[in-house]
């Protein structure tokens, strides 16, 4: 890992607008670094288990994964987006292995 992107995620400036405001600004997005990696997360069945109720547990599984990558991700600095059932985490490759291992 290049030593000037493990940092990538902790010096992305803070945007303190509305959300429309800067995904309508394309000067305030950034490219993730090349020697980092997408993580998605996906709770199988979650389609059937939302139609039948059960919308805590497939919130719990969503969140669970999440908070695994972060727990072994902490100090590398991660950025993640979180929509009910599916999850995106972005992070420095050197911790991609083991979350791999936890998540999946």
């Amino acid at each position: 890992m290049a030593k000037d992107t493990l940092r990538y995620f902790t010096d992305l400036p803070v945007h303190r607008r509305p959300v429309s405001g800067i995904l309508a600004d394309p000067a305030v997005f950034a490219d993730v670094p090349e020697d980092w990696e997408v993580i998605t997360s996906d709770v199988r069945g979650s389609t059937q288990a939302l139609n039948e109720g059960r919308h805590q547990v497939v919130n719990l599984v969503a969140t669970g994964s999440i908070i695994a990558a972060l727990n072994i991700a902490h100090r590398a600095g991660v950025a993640l987006i979180l929509a009910t059932i599916f999850a995106v985490v972005i992070v420095a490759e050197f911790v991609v292995t083991e979350i791999r291992k936890r998540i999946i």
